[in-house]
C-alpha cells in the first residue's frame, strides 16, 4: 500500500500479521470475576483437566497394551493356545482406536455428552488441552528430566486460557475486556 504526502512523496505502509512476526507476545492479567464469571470459568477449566487427564490416560493405556502384546508374543510364541492368540489381536485391533482419541479430541467430546451439552465452554480450550499435552511431550524429548505427562490434579487456581482470533478478544477499556464465553470482565495489570 502506498499513501501520497503533501509533499508529493509516496510513503509505504506494511500489514503484518501475527504470524508473519518473529515474537508472539501474550499478556498476563489478573481477572476479577463475578460470581457467573466464575462458574463459567470453573466448568472451562475443569473441563481442560478432564481433556488432558484422558488424553495421559489413552496413553498409558497405549504403553501398557504394548508392553502386554510384547510379554505375551514372548511367552506363547511356541504355543498354539487359541485364547492368547485372539487377545493379543484383539487389544492389537485396540491400539489404533486409541492412538485416533488422541490425534482427535472431539472423539472424546463425542464419548462425553457432557462436553458436548455444555454451552458454557470455550472451542479453543480443547484445542488447547490438546496443544498442552502436546507440550508436555515435547519438554519431555527435550528435557528427560521433565518426565512423561502427568495426571493433573484437580487445584484451587482456576485458569482461563484463549486465543485472539478474528477480533474476539476487545479491550473496552484500561480496567475491561470483552472475552468469548465470559463476556465483560474486570481486569487489573500483573504487579512487577
Amino acid at each position: 500500500m502506498a499513501k501520497t504526502l503533501k509533499n508529493g512523496r509516496k510513503k509505504r505502509t506494511v500489514t503484518l500479521t501475527v504470524s508473519d512476526m518473529d515474537y508472539h507476545f501474550g499478556v498476563k492479567r489478573v481477572m476479577f470475576p463475578s460470581s457467573a464469571q466464575k462458574q463459567i470459568i470453573k466448568q472451562n477449566s475443569d473441563a481442560f483437566r478432564f481433556i488432558y487427564n484422558r488424553l495421559v490416560a489413552t496413553t498409558r493405556d497405549i504403553w501398557s497394551y504394548q508392553k502386554l502384546i510384547e510379554k505375551c508374543r514372548k511367552q506363547y510364541e511356541h504355543s498354539h493356545n487359541d485364547w492368547f492368540l485372539n487377545q493379543i489381536s484383539v487389544l492389537e485391533t485396540e491400539i489404533p482406536l486409541l492412538r485416533q482419541q488422541i490425534y482427535n479430541v472431539t472423539s472424546i467430546k463425542n464419548q462425553y455428552k457432557w462436553l458436548c451439552k455444555n454451552k458454557n465452554l470455550d472451542s479453543l480450550m480443547f484445542f488447547k488441552a490438546k496443544s498442552a499435552y502436546q507440550a508436555a511431550w515435547n519438554m519431555f524429548r527435550k528435557v528427560h528430566h521433565a518426565g512423561i505427562p502427568k495426571f493433573h490434579k484437580k487445584s484451587y487456581d482456576l485458569r482461563y486460557q484463549t486465543a485472539y482470533l478474528k477480533h474476539n478478544i476487545e479491550l473496552l477499556d484500561r480496567t475491561h475486556v470483552k472475552l468469548p464465553k465470559i463476556g465483560r470482565i474486570r481486569i487489573k495489570q500483573l504487579p512487577n
